[in-house]
Formats: C-alpha cells, structure tokens, sequence
C-alpha cells in the first residue's frame, strides 16, 4: 500500500509589527526612544525565544551592575589619559545612515535585556591651554615634536534584533563607542 504523504508544518500566524520609527531617530545610529507599536511585537518575540534559544545564545550578555541610564565620568586623576564618559541606556532600535523607512528593532525584554555600554572622550571637562589639554603630555612627547589629542575608538557588538520580515530572531553587529584613545601624530 503507497500514498502520499503531507508535511504540515505548524506556523504561528502573528500581524505584522505596525512599527514606527520617531522622528527623533531617523539617521541616528542607536535610538533610546521607545518606537510605537514595540510592545505590540513582544508577544512573537516571546514565542521566539524559547529555553533551547536563551541557552545557546545567552552566554555573554550577563555584565556588570551598572544601572540603566546612569552616566560614569573617569577620575580626574586618569585625566592625563583621556578622560572619558561611560553611560548605559537601553536602545530599542538601530537606524542605518540616512534610512527613515526602516530600522533594526532590538528585543528588549523582560528574558532579554541587552544594554548599550556608549563610552565617549569627555574633553570638555579639560581646560584650554592646560597641561592636560594634550594627552600623555607627562611622557614628554612634545619634546619629539609629537602632538596628542583624545579621541573616540569603536568595537563591534552583536545584538539580537526581530526581523519584522522573516519573523525570526537574528543577530547584527553594530559598531558601538568603546573607549577615548590617546591619539599621536608627528607635527605640532
């Protein structure tokens, strides 16, 4: 006896998202503001992340005890080295160059939560004409004709985003402010 047999596949039927990217964010890279309609995608998140998933994937994201929306300056005796400022905020969605049509969502949740660490050179807090002004100037680099100023440097962190198209949970990278570095050059 032959016959055909079917597959079925079982597939969760959800809306599509209505989500809207704020004014706010378009163009901007990492956006803090809560776009409208992200709550309404928590329910297919959810039905996403399943135990096997927050298993495989969940590893890393345990970090430090810093508080969500909390700004951190470095010590003034590190001032020589580049100040820098260290703030935690929770971003719901990452916006591409000049894209206002479309955007990265990022799950943020209460299974996952994923903070951006932004560190960013903090050179206001240097006086003009200060000895401090320069970077490691205590190492004598002047003497070498050498110039020094703080700059921003970037990492790649992945982060895991709904895709509002294929319905899944997928992981981007995104390049995030990582630290001030000291930066030399040879002329004054």
């Amino acid at each position: 006896m032959s016959y055909n047999a079917e597959i079925l596949k079982v597939v969760h039927i959800f809306p599509e998202p209505t989500l809207k990217i704020p004014e706010e964010c378009k163009g901007k890279g990492f956006c803090a503001i809560k776009p409208e309609g992200y709550d309404e995608m928590q329910d297919l998140v959810k039905k996403l992340l399943d135990t096997q998933f927050i298993a495989q994937n969940l590893g890393d994201r345990i970090g430090d005890d810093i508080e969500i929306g909390t700004t951190e300056l470095s010590p003034e005796s590190d001032w020589h080295n580049c100040p820098y400022r260290k703030k935690r905020e929770t971003m719901y969605l990452y916006n591409h160059g000049n894209d206002t049509k479309s955007a990265d969502y990022i799950i943020q949740n209460d299974l996952i939560q994923q903070p951006v660490d932004i560190v960013s050179c903090a050179n206001d807090v240097i006086e003009t004409g200060s000895d401090k002004e320069q970077c490691f100037q205590h190492l004598g680099l002047s003497s070498f004709n050498l110039k020094s100023q703080c700059e921003t440097s970037n990492t790649l962190r992945n982060y895991f985003v709904l895709d509002v198209i294929s319905k899944q949970i997928v992981i981007k990278t995104y390049e995030v402010p990582c630290c001030c570095s000291c930066k030399i050059s040879s002329s004054i």
